[in-house]
């Protein structure tokens, strides 16, 4: 059920009556047609999810569309680096931190 935004009606239509074999096998006492029926599924799938991963990718290859806003900082008080300028980046200093175990 997560990917039947992202699925095309003719994956749908693989993918459903493998399904409902599936669950007609589990309603049986046939062990070979359950296998039978959970291998055909995850061909099926594999086949389904093949062509879904690759859509993603290309998707993002493409980058963005035109209107698209900026992803949001994950963290909410995080200030937004997309906008930095190039000054503050040089401003951080890489530090190593030393515990001092003298005894005092």
């Amino acid at each position: 059920r997560d990917n039947q935004t992202t699925l095309s009606e003719a994956d749908r239509s693989r993918i459903v009556p493998v399904l409902d074999a599936v669950k007609a096998a589990l309603q049986g006492t046939d062990i070979a047609a359950l296998k039978a029926a959970g291998t055909k599924l995850n061909d099926t799938w594999q086949s389904v999810s093949t062509a879904l991963y690759r859509t993603a990718a290309e998707r993002d290859q493409a980058g963005p569309s035109p209107g698209t806003p900026p992803p949001r900082s994950p963290r909410p008080n995080e200030p937004d680096r997309s906008t930095s300028s190039h000054a503050e980046e040089e401003s951080i200093i890489n530090a190593e931190i030393v515990e001092d175990h003298r005894a005092g």
